[in-house]
């Protein structure tokens, strides 16, 4: 049995109140509002899967950093050279609850979410080696959907810091290992390790994996020594400790906790920027300033819930900006978007 599949990892999020969905309450809707206005530039805006909380309070914890000395991946055929990845460290913490089982969560926003599955044996791919690529070569070619997906993800964080804005959060992806059992985790995080470097807006990869009814604890490659990071990997290890797998469905050691909500408040111009998405959108030579908007975000129970982001039809224009465009009737397709004050 592996604890960590997509249904187990998503219910342990929606339990835990530092996971906060945007695919509610008026993070949802901001997102919506913004993406609606942006199909007037025939432009669709990415968004993540969830916004992280600090606490308030220190985590004890005992902190393991396991080397990884070029891992490799040995040529199945026994004729070539081993496929190597560099030599990196993967920091693996071993968080303790906090003795009366509660804490206090900030309205700071930590970090910015999203998942991906690994739903495909990879095992299975490279097992399917023919010597018509040297054996390097090939596991590299393979590894490359780890890519494809730290990129989706990339776009999927900076359209949270985008849109939000939340220039200073960092960049999570969670890779959740639903179909590799094999798969050496040496040498996935000696990848993570180093693809992560390609992206600006990735700082953090979680990758958990566990079969057979064994538990490995999650697994963080992580850029350089970041305080910031340090904090969210004590967290999210806490998270996934204070879960009972045993069951059919995971179960909080600590109790029912509160499911949070994001709240949004906005004033009429702001709203109506994003309705238009004159809040994020420039042409690539525009060099004008991006106007500035006017936003607070609140993070509340879900029954408290009461939305601060009135839902209005996307507007053309906003009320102190004005747009020019040229129509090119054979394609059909707007060209030369222009904004003027």
């Amino acid at each position: 049995m592996n604890p960590f599949t997509r249904r187990s990892v998503t219910e342990v999020l929606r339990q835990w109140p530092q996971a906060v969905s945007t695919d509610e309450g008026d993070l949802r809707v901001l997102h919506d509002m913004a993406n609606a206005g942006a199909q007037l530039w025939r432009e669709r805006l990415p968004w993540p899967d969830y916004l992280w909380l600090d606490l308030n309070s220190e985590i004890p914890v005992t902190t393991r950093v396991v080397n990884f000395l070029s891992p490799s991946l040995p040529d199945p055929t026994g004729r070539g050279p081993h496929a190597s990845f560099p030599a990196t460290e993967c920091r693996v913490c071993e968080p303790h609850l906090p003795p009366s089982s509660s804490f206090q969560i900030s309205e700071r926003i930590m970090g910015i979410i999203e998942v991906k599955v690994i739903d495909t044996d990879l095992m299975s791919k490279l097992s399917e080696f023919e010597p018509q690529l040297p054996w390097p070569e090939f596991v590299r070619l393979k590894f490359k959907w780890f890519g494809k997906r730290l990129r989706d993800a990339d776009k999927q964080i900076a359209g949270g810091k985008r849109l939000l804005p939340l220039p200073d959060a960092r960049g999570i992806v969670m890779f959740v290992n639903e179909s590799s059992p094999n798969l050496p985790v040496e040498s996935v995080m000696a990848y993570f390790a180093e693809a992560i470097k390609a992206f600006a807006n990735v700082n953090c990869v979680v990758y958990l994996s566990g079969h057979n009814g064994s538990r490995r604890a999650p697994q963080f490659a992580v850029k350089g020594n970041d305080p910031e990071l340090n904090r969210f990997v004590v967290q999210l290890s806490m998270m996934f400790q204070a879960f009972d797998y045993s069951k059919e469905s995971p179960v909080s050691r600590c109790g029912v906790q509160p499911q949070l909500v994001g709240r949004i408040e906005m004033d009429a111009r702001s709203r109506a920027m994003y309705r238009s998405w004159a809040a994020g959108w420039r042409q690539a030579d525009d060099l004008s300033p991006v106007p500035s908007v006017s936003m607070s975000i609140s993070f509340v129970p879900r029954e408290q819930f009461v939305s601060g982001l009135p839902k209005t039809a996307p507007d053309k224009s906003l009320l102190d900006c004005k747009f020019a465009w040229d129509f090119d009737p054979e394609t059909m397709t707007i060209r030369n978007l222009r904004i003027t004050r």
